[in-house]
């Protein structure tokens, strides 16, 4: 018996799938895909990626000149 958590998220066309292996193997798959694959971008984090991006680079360089600079 499915739970009613599950049995919403559930299309109604799901019933057909299941009839075939092959097509719910592959619905499954896509729904995994766009609900754990690829998780939306918070707001926020674009803004400060966006502001970043407008940032004058640093040339540092080398490794040891970066090292430097960190007082590593």
């Amino acid at each position: 018996m499915r739970s009613a958590k599950i049995e919403n998220k559930l299309p109604s066309f799901f019933p057909e799938i299941i009839k075939y292996k092959s097509t719910a193997i592959m619905y499954m798959a896509t729904e995994y895909e766009k609900e754990l694959m690829e998780p939306e971008i918070k707001p926020e984090f674009v803004e400060k990626a966006q502001e970043t991006m407008k940032q004058e680079p640093i040339d540092v360089g080398t490794v040891e000149n970066w090292k430097k600079m960190l007082n590593c």
